[in-house]
């Protein structure tokens, strides 16, 4: 007889540490059978976008190999997107560029690495190009 299986994990926020980690807690119910575990993990609530991404990443891994295996019927990720970061675009205003044309050096290398620079900003170039 097939018995629906459900996994939740959660964060036990209310014991959070002095560096900000939470426990990792988990749920699993096997019919009207529950059992609560720790997972014996601490995160930090305050995740950047990019290791939101890296954690769902591997949890989608192991989901993939327990859908393989029979243990779970479904993704229990299936249509969740992680949050993207915004791009901060930072450019140089007219006094930095100003200052950075008219700083003096002394080295012949440091001057052509500052002028080659200048070209970039004046005619658009990529740093890589």
């Amino acid at each position: 007889m097939k018995q629906k299986v459900e996994v939740l994990f959660y964060l036990k926020k209310k014991e959070q540490d002095k560096d900000g980690k939470c426990p990792i807690m988990g749920r699993i119910t096997v019919g009207k059978t529950i059992a609560a575990f720790s997972t014996k993990l601490k995160i930090d609530i305050e995740l950047k976008p990019r290791t939101v991404s890296i954690h769902i990443s591997t949890m989608r891994r192991m989901v993939s190999l327990a859908i393989g295996e029979g243990i779970i019927s479904h993704d229990p990720f299936n249509g969740y997107a992680p949050p993207h970061a915004e791009k901060v675009h930072r450019y140089l205003n007219k006094q930095e560029v100003f200052l950075l044309m008219n700083t003096p050096l002394k080295k012949d290398l440091h001057k052509l690495i500052r002028d080659l620079f200048l070209i970039q900003i004046f005619t658009g170039l990529a740093w890589n190009s």
